[in-house]
């Protein structure tokens, strides 16, 4: 009997316990900060609700104090389900809600159509500024320019021309233009141009097929354009056409761009600009046809296609320029000699590279004249305005040969700082070309950092008897009215697409220590 009583009475104890933990529970459920965002302040209709729940809870209420150090410990915000009293209210309340008058929609205004000379002069976006390495370096060679140019002008200019000022101010004029044009193409939508391509692919075609026709002759060359008092090179203008267009249609071709009919499609259209330059000037048709095949090649295209062409040029070359330095006339082919008698200048420039001192008084007379003035500047120069061989003994000094005129008066020192210059022109605009957004401004930058690295280098060999002598002006320094206006253009682009580049994201910074997690250690 005494086991039977000790049974009933734990069993009674246990469910009184457990009435206990029932009771506890429905009123824990019926506290106001178990049925709502605990840290959400408080609206009217809270206030409402807890005071109906209030009511309803005989339980004493816990003071602030007690509620802050219950909830403490609790991260974030927890969402617990509402009793069953306020979800019954929510759902009566929700017919009376529908029934209530809908607030009449804003019409829709007809949206007003831009006009096109507004969409064709907004800019895009500003991410972030140009890049400032480039602009410096362009702005300092171009006041070396004119240094330069003002240094080995006057004397011709002042016994020619009866103003010493004479290029000094007409390469001013072009400056201004140049910067103009920069600050056009900096600030345009690269859509617009990406639209342009072709116009300008055309436009730089139909002037290279002028200038053979209608060509002025400067000291025996057709390379100018004449359109009433302005004069042109459109080779300068068949740079920045074919640098546009190649960089579309490679991007247009970028899932066949591995085939060989693409490869010869591409090909096929750098022929036809490269070979109306080369015509009259293989110099800058080089530079065209290095920009295209660099575009091509990091574009994707197979490099075995491009050994094909290497091959293909130097065969070119052998035949038309090296040959007939050792081999007579009369040995050719009867149908392939107008061509070589055409083109003998330039295997006399050949040489003339081989052996300038031998033909000094012909072919080799620029080349001989550019060594002495490079010879005896030294290391810091003989001084601004000191030059000897700009005195007649170099013909247009001001001109392709400059840079023979700065290491004579500013020394190795100041043509060390031109090339470094160069050098940051090209070592940030593989940068831009890298970091760019899309494949179309990839290309296009690649194409244009080629231009300017290329004619500089191939301009600053022919001065110190690097390579044979070619008709290529010094980018930014050298006289040249056209010159300076496109490549300031294709600056312009440069820089644009440094203003869309990507950027390393900012370091996030460290969220402060939770207090309550101090506390707790």
């Amino acid at each position: 009997m005494a086991k039977q009583r000790s049974a009933r009475d734990r069993n009674a104890e246990i469910r009184r316990q457990q009435q206990k933990l029932s009771e506890e529970r429905r009123n824990r459920s019926l506290r106001q900060e178990d049925f709502g965002f605990i840290d959400e302040p408080m609206t009217p209709r809270r206030d409402a609700e807890r005071v109906q729940f209030r009511s309803m809870d005989s339980a004493p209420r816990p003071t602030d104090e007690e509620r802050v150090e219950a909830v403490r410990p609790r991260e974030g915000r927890r969402r617990i389900r509402k009793p069953k009293q306020a979800r019954v209210q929510r759902s009566a309340a929700a017919p009376a809600m529908q029934d209530a008058p809908v607030e009449k929609r804003r019409e829709k205004r007809p949206r007003e159509k831009t006009p096109l000379a507004d969409r064709i002069a907004r800019p895009l976006a500003r991410v972030h500024e140009s890049d400032f390495a480039i602009m410096a370096a362009i702005i300092l060679l171009c006041f070396i320019g004119l240094v330069m140019i003002t240094s080995s002008s006057y004397y011709y200019a002042y016994n020619n021309m009866g103003d010493p000022l004479y290029f000094l101010k007409r390469q001013c004029m072009a400056l201004v233009m140049g910067f103009v044009g920069l600050i056009v193409a900096m600030y345009f939508s690269m859509e617009l141009f990406r639209k342009l391509a072709w116009a300008a692919y055309f436009v730089s075609l139909a002037a290279a097929v002028a200038v053979l026709a209608f060509g002025v002759s400067v000291n025996g060359s057709s390379r100018w354009l004449a359109i009433g008092p302005i004069q042109f090179q459109p080779a300068e203008l068949v740079k920045l056409g074919v640098a546009l267009f190649m960089a579309v249609k490679v991007d247009q071709y970028q899932k066949h761009i591995e085939e060989r009919k693409t490869f010869f499609k591409l090909l096929l259209l750098l022929l036809i600009p490269t070979g109306l330059v080369a015509y009259q000037n293989l110099t800058s048709g080089i530079i065209i046809m290095m920009i295209g095949l660099t575009i091509m090649f990091i574009g994707g295209c197979r490099w075995r296609y491009f050994l094909l062409i290497g091959l293909f040029g130097l065969a070119v070359i052998t035949v038309f320029v090296i040959l007939p330095v050792y081999v007579p006339l009369s040995k050719f082919p009867g149908f392939i000699q107008p061509f070589i008698e055409k083109f003998m200048y330039r295997a006399n420039r050949v040489k003339a590279f081989m052996d300038p001192f031998r033909y000094a008084q012909n072919e080799g007379y620029q080349i001989v004249q550019s060594l002495y003035a490079i010879g005896s500047g030294g290391f810091f120069g003989n001084g601004l305005g000191e030059s000897i061989q700009k005195l007649g003994f170099i013909p247009e000094a001001y001109n392709d040969i400059i840079f023979a005129i700065i290491c004579e008066e500013l020394g190795l020192l100041g043509a060390g700082m031109v090339i470094l210059l160069f050098g940051v022109i090209a070592w940030q605009g593989s940068k831009i070309a890298v970091k760019a957004p899309d494949g179309f401004t990839t290309y296009l930058a690649a194409g244009l950092v080629v231009q300017v690295g290329l004619q500089a280098v191939l301009n600053i060999a022919v001065s110190t008897n690097s390579i044979p002598a070619t008709g290529v002006s010094l980018p930014f320094i050298s006289y040249g009215g056209s010159s300076i206006l496109f490549l300031m253009i294709s600056m312009g682009l440069l820089l644009n697409i440094s203003r869309r580049t990507y950027t390393e994201a900012p370091a996030q910074a460290s969220e402060p220590a939770d207090p309550r997690r101090l506390a707790d250690r």
